[in-house]
Formats: structure tokens, C-alpha cells, sequence
């Protein structure tokens, strides 16, 4: 586990065709380059202590032989307004390790190894923060982008459409099936989905 910059995360994603949306060149939004349009949601499971296994389960399909980078919003871990708070002090021990402070943006590096740990810190990251934060795990294999966003859902990015199959008949047999409805109202409409 070690710590990448914002600017290093950036030059890193940048050789793979990773990216801002450049629709949206202000957003934490990241995309393949150019922009592909394969993608598929999974809400997150209703019950927060459902999240680890849920989560587990797509960190098991992605190839890890090179690592992946985890990003919270901007590259902030422990937001100012978040300080002296028990999620201030979970994350300021998840993340000792990497001598990191609070006022540290960027990325984590996880080895293949350290898997475990990667889902322990993303639990924590989504479920203990007080709001919702967007965050992003990438494979340095480059071939998927998971975005866990606000509205409570997992969206996994294809570099390719071969991929989408293969991927999704695996968590059908794990017992996760895609959605057939949205999240909430304010969920953008997608064209996979059954009107």
C-alpha cells in the first residue's frame, strides 16, 4: 500500500486511456479516453453490513496482477469538515501505514495481495464518511473502472464491450444481479435498462 499524489495519479491513469470526462472536465468523473459508453450499475445492498461481501465480490473479478488505485473525490481521504470525528480517526489508522496527514490528496496503491485490505478501506471510505463521497477504483490492467457514487450505486466501466458478459454472468451466479430500476429520481436514465 503506498500513497500517489493527485499529479502522479493523474500521469498514471493518463498511460492506460483513463481521464476526466471531458463532457464534464471539472468533475472527478473518470472514463476511458476516448469516451466508451459501456457500463453497468448495481445498487448497494440495503443494509450497510452487507457492503464488505458485496464489494468483495467485485474486487474478486478485477485483474489485480498489477495493483489497482483506489481515489476518493479529488484525492481527499479525510475532508476538513470530517476532522475529530470517529471517521476521522478510523481512516487516520486505516492509512498510518502510508504516513499520510489530512491535508495529503491523492491516490492508494494496493498490491495484488492486498486486497483484503483495499475492501476494508472502501467500506470505511463509503460507509463511515457522514456523506456519501464518489470514489474510483482502477486495475492498473487498465480494462475496468469501478465508480462508487453518491447515489449509493456501483458503476463498473468496460474498456470493451467483449467484457460486459463475462462480467455480469459472474455476479448473476454469485447472486447479484443488475438492477431493474434506479435508485432514486435524480438517477440519469440508461439505455441497457428495461423501460
Amino acid at each position: 500500500m503506498t500513497f500517489v499524489s493527485n499529479i502522479e495519479f493523474h500521469q498514471r491513469i493518463s498511460t492506460i486511456s483513463i481521464g476526466r470526462d471531458p463532457r464534464d472536465p471539472v468533475s472527478n468523473d473518470l472514463v476511458f479516453l476516448p469516451r466508451t459508453a459501456q457500463s453497468r450499475f448495481w445498487p448497494f445492498p440495503q443494509e450497510k453490513k452487507d457492503y464488505d461481501a458485496f464489494f468483495s465480490n467485485f474486487i474478486d473479478l478485477l485483474p489485480l496482477e498489477l495493483g489497482a488505485l483506489l481515489y476518493p473525490s479529488g484525492g481527499v481521504w479525510i475532508d476538513r469538515s470530517r476532522w475529530g470525528t470517529p471517521y476521522a480517526s478510523m481512516m487516520t489508522e486505516l492509512l498510518r501505514p502510508l504516513k499520510m496527514n489530512n491535508t495529503d490528496h491523492g491516490a492508494i496503491h494496493f498490491e495484488t495481495a492486498e486486497a483484503r485490505k483495499l475492501t476494508r478501506i472502501l467500506v470505511t471510505l463509503v460507509t463511515e464518511s457522514g456523506t456519501l463521497p464518489d470514489a474510483t477504483l482502477i486495475p492498473i490492467s487498465g480494462q475496468h473502472i469501478l465508480f462508487f457514487d453518491h447515489h449509493k450505486a456501483l458503476w463498473v466501466r468496460f474498456q470493451n464491450e467483449a467484457s460486459i458478459n463475462p462480467f455480469v454472468g459472474e455476479l448473476t451466479k454469485r447472486g447479484i444481479h443488475l438492477p431493474t430500476d434506479y435508485p432514486d429520481s435524480t438517477f440519469k436514465p440508461v439505455d441497457w435498462m428495461p423501460k
